[in-house]
């Protein structure tokens, strides 16, 4: 079971000078085709990757959203929310210290859309390397408002049969604004 760790002071306040967070390189994949491939300092909460997740996926900023790592829930608890962990006291090191590979992100905009998320590598940190920054990625977020996954993958079948898909091109991935995006991040 994973237990979070208590809160954490700001990067600059918790490491010397000069000293800088590893980082840890992630790969986001969400069906049909959508993935992205990020790196992202191991303090980051899980509630500050949401946030980048948010952005490197093209989702409309909602607040509501559930980590699954192992058996533990993590997200934004309520009175009703049962076993859910506040994700801002679980960080990315936690995982890597109880030997997470893999764990699930689940952004419901009215139906559920699960990420299925890869820890792929951890590299040295720097001064240079402390923030989000998308490395890859391939495809276009679907529409939140289309009715899930099930719905995405009907609305381009329809569309491919028509010969085009309105105001939708599935394809669609620029990674120099995603980053733009990224770099105007304040935590």
């Amino acid at each position: 079971m994973l237990v979070p760790t208590p809160p954490r002071q700001k990067p600059e306040e918790s490491r010397a000078p000069g000293l800088a967070f590893p980082v840890v390189r992630l790969r986001v994949e969400l069906v049909p085709a959508v993935w992205r491939r990020l790196q992202v300092p191991s303090n980051f909460t899980l509630r500050r990757l949401h946030v980048v997740l948010q952005h490197v996926m093209g989702w409309k900023q909602s607040p509501q959203h559930q980590f699954r790592v192992g058996s533990s829930l993590f997200g934004m608890p309520s009175e009703n929310s049962g076993a859910l962990k506040d994700s801002r006291w679980a960080t990315l090191q936690d995982l890597l210290s109880q030997k997470a590979k893999t764990f699930t992100y689940e952004y419901d905009a009215g139906a559920p859309w699960v990420h299925q998320v890869r820890i792929e590598g951890l590299d040295e940190g720097n001064s240079t390397n402390q923030r989000a920054v998308c490395l890859a990625g391939a495809g276009a977020c679907p529409p939140e408002d289309c009715g899930g996954p099930d719905a995405y993958v009907e609305l381009l079948e329809a569309g491919r049969r028509r010969g085009r898909l309105v105001d939708l091109d599935p394809d669609a991935f620029d990674l120099d604004a995603i980053n733009t995006t990224l770099a105007s991040l304040r935590f």
